[in-house]
């Protein structure tokens, strides 16, 4: 989009997207890691390209179950986007809800949210080289 950054990956969207993918793995359903993924990715992307996120997603040729997560409407994707955001802010009482309704044990996510914190790193360092 005109007006976008350089370097459009950045460390909170490739670590959401990423943490976001091996959730899926973690839940017992590794088919859904390639739309967990784009979920985490895109779920940002409003902060980092400066438009509504509703605007942007409209000119992406999504799956309608992205779609809806991404745009906090629902669906089978959604739970996992909070999930994560409520790891991400702290908010405990919420992580330990959202993972029990996705069964994943609490104790799993720190070693997950680590290695997305490396990998998106490792991802801003070769976007940037």
């Amino acid at each position: 989009l005109p007006g976008s950054p350089r370097w459009p990956v950045r460390p909170g969207h490739s670590r959401c997207a990423r943490i976001c993918e091996r959730l899926a793995t973690a839940m017992g359903r590794p088919q859904d890691a390639g739309p967990l993924f784009m979920v985490g990715m895109l779920s940002r992307l409003d902060l980092l390209l400066r438009r509504p996120l509703d605007e942007i997603v409209d000119r992406i040729n999504l799956d309608p179950d992205v779609r809806a997560a991404v745009l906090r409407e629902g669906g089978p994707y959604l739970a996992t986007l909070d999930l994560v955001e409520a790891y991400e802010a702290g908010q405990w009482e919420a992580v330990d809800a959202g993972a029990a309704e996705l069964g994943i044990a609490p104790g799993e996510l720190p070693s997950l949210y680590l290695d997305a914190l490396t990998w998106g790193r490792e991802r801003v360092h070769l976007a940037r080289a």
